[in-house]
């Protein structure tokens, strides 16, 4: 904030007094001081910067040492709370208990005027006392009235107001508190529902610092006057742990909230990947145990967020109102097995202190009883479960009769998806599998992942448990895999245990393989299923990798592939695995083509289980049954031998990926296509930012780079691309191009201005220009993620596979496929697949002549050239 230059000199002398306190308060901050105290400093500066203010404008406009005694200022809000952040609004309330005349108007104009001259952000509102007791008032400013402060006017007038205010909302109290959590839950919504994402917003998010605020306001409504956590407690709404575990909480959220405003010098909340690293060295986390320091705080922050989350929701079941007539019905009880009972369609246990003592496996037959009655525990029995988390000692773990329940748990033929969220609200997940602490609330920076690694692990059961609801291709077929299997366990523990290996030295699936084995014995599940489930893991990225970057028309690739498992069950298993492993990495990491690719990878290695046929006829059989249907579909709208034509000149793997419409999109442009032109037609996308090329023209070496080098200087990126080659030489490629102007939508001028630039750049001679570098170009930050160069020679006959995956930049699909035009170097096949801000890019390259590039040093050349270009993006990120 900077004084603007109209302040008198008297306002001057304020601001500079302001301006010194916070500069000792940030001192304070970066001393590791207490954040309750920087944030109680701030809000004695504000309040000193603010009553000196108005007491001098009181002076000079009314001649009066004060404000007349029918004015109140007042805070509300944080600033209310007495809990501001260094770059927070400052919340400001005039009240009056009698009409203003011209000068008292004045005053409060020029007030704010100041406030806004010296660059405070104010939320200002003046209103008669009358008004703002009116139950008509919106709900906000009435939520800022109840925690409003004293700053300046008639004391009496103020404690008049309170008064008057509590008593107006305590006759509508419970339809505030009704109104309370339906804004929460609107809050949720667009916010997100999960607290595991990996750039939460510190303030807004589930378990942010408002649903401390809201749990404060629920307890204030339901007692009517202004409660704080040591109220709550003396009310008994919460106890002395939950107290304790909140107050740690907003201290850790404080100290990461003043540290993001001190350091932009904005009211920074979103805790955005560029800034964590920094913010977790000023913390004091440092790297350690293979995880870096930004991991770290960001699982403390989860930790911390959670606390907050439930909270919020412990409020919500001790405040929220019961229907009227609930007081007057009959609570149908059905009893359960183990002294359980169902009543209000809860889970509850007996009123026996001792109840789990004596029995402590009734810890895991509360969660079958949830599973198999499709609900939840009461709040009485998950507290209960709470507290008695030390019976899950080792003794507990290695029990026969515990292992027979949990293996009773997780082959249950219906959904236990909900009983295990509960598990894990409760804490009685991570006692029952301590292997999972390693990636409770872990953050991994591998540029892909929207969600933490458990939050991921659980949202992938939930695709698996809910694979009927699927919008996505071949839903039905994935359900009925589903319905049919015979080791639900094996592939539920598999599923939630795939990634548990993440945050160790070493590669995760083997890693993870190890520990899933431990739990396997631990559980004494029989030997082939532990055998199934160690496999699962260790494999886990086998059909992904293979479906997303190699020619699945190349017999040798699904026959590559089935050869790694032992039976069709193994596969099936795998096949879901892996959908819902990709469907969980992010809402849109799941494509219809990623989608489409693996089940044709699943259909090829099925077929040469079920098949007694060699390879070659099973997979040939599967080819010429395609070729026909696509044959029969197309040849009403276009001349049988052109497709035929197509079909033939055009590898298999053409048959089996490409969909129907993009078939008719290469024959339309086909049609058009005149030697030494190039046809390009622009489609749209689903997505309404991105753009579908359909591209039909003679091939020649460096034809992706010059599309590459076109595309990029018209703003566009890269997404997707599908490079098919004919055996004619004709290449009739699908690329999928995202703007990066922030448009959201593209207009008609802009395809065409790149259309014609796709022209210009295919016909130009001599050297192509280069990508000019954004000057906004946001930097990601640090990644755990590791980029990867390598070149296959063993997995075609007929081409060498280089393989790329490495962090996006604009620029980097020209500079990549620039070394390989410089080298001569031609692109037959091509995968270009980016997730996030991670790119996959798999060639299948050849010499200029089309053979298979035998000369080792040029391969070599080849890698150390790319290996090069990746470097200086690391050394500039």
């Amino acid at each position: 904030m900077a004084p603007a230059p109209t302040l008198d000199s008297d306002i001057s002398r304020i601001f500079a007094h302001y301006k010194n306190d916070m500069l000792a308060i940030r001192h304070l901050h970066e001393t590791d001081e207490n954040p309750r105290e920087v944030v109680r400093e701030i809000t004695d500066a504000t309040d000193s910067l603010i009553i000196r203010l108005i007491l001098d404008l009181a002076q000079k406009r009314l001649n009066m040492d004060d404000l007349p005694g029918h004015i109140l200022l007042l805070a509300q809000g944080g600033y209310g709370r007495r809990e501001l952040h260094p770059q927070s609004d400052i919340d400001l309330l005039f009240l009056y208990s009698k009409s203003l005349d011209g000068k008292e108007q004045e005053l409060i104009k020029e007030f704010y005027r100041t406030l806004y001259d010296m660059g405070f952000k104010v939320g200002h509102t003046c209103r008669s006392c009358r008004e703002a007791i009116d139950p008509a008032v919106d709900p906000h400013s009435q939520t800022a009235m109840w925690e409003s402060r004293f700053l300046a006017g008639d004391w009496r007038l103020f404690e008049k107001f309170k008064t008057d205010l509590w008593h107006s909302l305590r006759r509508g109290r419970k339809e505030h508190i009704r109104r309370k959590i339906a804004e929460r839950e609107e809050r949720i919504n667009r916010f997100g529902q999960t607290i595991n994402i990996t750039e939460p917003n510190i303030k807004e998010s589930l378990g942010g610092l408002r649903d401390y605020h809201f749990g404060l306001w629920l307890g204030s409504l339901n007692k009517c006057q202004t409660m704080n956590l040591v109220h709550l407690m003396r009310s008994h709404l919460i106890d002395d742990q939950r107290m304790s575990r909140v107050r740690d909480a907003i201290t850790f959220l404080w100290r990461l909230r003043n540290d993001l405003h001190f350091t932009t010098k904005k009211e920074q909340d979103v805790l955005a990947m560029p800034l964590q690293h920094e913010t977790s060295l000023r913390l004091g986390y440092q790297d350690r145990r293979g995880r870096l320091a930004e991991e770290e705080m960001m699982r403390d922050y989860f930790q911390h967020a959670t606390t907050l989350s439930n909270f919020a929701k412990h409020m919500i079941n001790k405040c929220s109102p019961a229907p009227f007539f609930s007081h007057f019905r009959i609570k149908a009880r059905k009893p359960l097995a183990e002294g359980f009972f169902m009543r209000d369609n809860r889970i509850h246990i007996p009123p026996d202190l001792h109840f789990f003592e004596h029995n402590p496996q009734r810890l895991i037959t509360a969660f079958i009883h949830a599973a198999e009655q499709k609900t939840i525990l009461s709040e009485e029995a998950a507290t209960a479960v709470r507290d008695n988390l030390e019976l899950v000692d080792q003794a507990f773990l290695h029990d026969k009769d515990s292992a027979a329940l949990l293996r009773k748990f997780f082959s249950l033929p219906f959904s236990v998806e909900n009983a295990i969220q509960e598990m894990r609200k409760t804490g009685l997940w991570e006692c029952l599998f301590p292997e999972w602490r390693g990636i409770a609330n872990l953050v991994r920076y591998d540029l892909v992942h929207r969600y933490t690694v458990d939050e991921h692990s659980f949202l992938c059961l939930y695709h698996l448990e809910h694979l009927f609801e699927d919008t996505m291709k071949y839903a039905a077929e994935r359900s009925l895999l589903w319905r049919d299997c015979k080791d639900k366990d094996a592939l539920r523990l598999a599923v939630l245990c795939h990634d548990i290996g993440k945050g160790r030295n070493g590669d995760h699936s083997l890693i993870g393989a190890r520990l899933a084995d431990d739990i396997a014995r631990r559980m004494r599940l029989p030997e082939r299923k532990r055998k199934q489930l160690v496999f699962l893991i260790a494999h886990h990225l086998l059909m992904s990798q293979t479906a997303q970057r190699r020619d699945l028309s190349d017999s040798q690739t699904a026959g590559d592939f089935s050869d790694a498992f032992e039976s069709i069950d193994d596969l099936d298993m795998m096949y879901l695995l892996t959908y819902v492993d990709m469907r969980s990495v992010s809402p849109e990491s799941m494509t219809e083509w990623k989608n489409n690719l693996l089940w044709q990878l699943y259909l090829a290695a099925r077929e040469l289980f079920v098949s007694d046929s060699p390879d070659e006829k099973v997979l040939g059989d599967h080819i010429l049954t395609q070729k026909e249907k696509i044959i029969a579909k197309l040849t009403p709208e276009y001349d049988h031998r052109l497709i035929q034509e197509h079909l033939d000149y055009l590898p298999p793997s053409y048959l089996l990926n490409q969909s129907i419409d993009n078939i008719r999109q290469h024959l339309k442009a086909l049609q058009r296509h005149e030697a030494g032109k190039a046809v390009i037609d622009i489609y749209p996308h689903i997505d309404p930012s991105c753009l579908e090329i359909v591209l039909v023209t003679k091939d020649k070496v460096g034809l992706f780079n010059r599309i590459c080098t076109a595309v990029m200087l018209e703003n566009f990126s890269i997404e997707e691309a599908r490079l098919n080659t004919r055996s004619d030489g004709i290449v009739a490629n699908n690329i999928v191009i995202r703007e990066t102007l922030g448009e959201k939508r593209i207009d008609k001028s802009r395809q065409l201005l790149l259309q014609e630039r796709l022209h210009k750049i295919l016909t130009l001679e001599g050297k192509l220009p280069r990508i000019p570098k954004s000057p906004g170009q946001s930097q990601l930050g640090r990644s755990s993620f590791e980029k990867r160069v390598k070149i296959f020679n063993d997995i075609s006959a007929k081409y060498n596979i280089l393989e790329i995956r490495c962090a996006d930049r604009r620029g980097l699909l020209q500079d990549l496929t620039s070394i390989l035009s410089e080298m001569k170097m031609n692109i037959y096949f091509a995968r270009i697949i980016t997730e996030g801000n991670r790119v996959t890019d798999v060639f299948y390259i050849a010499d200029a002549a089309g053979e298979k590039i035998q000369d080792e040093q040029a391969l070599s050349e080849l890698k150390t050239s790319i290996d090069a270009v990746l470097e200086l993006d690391e050394n500039h990120g």
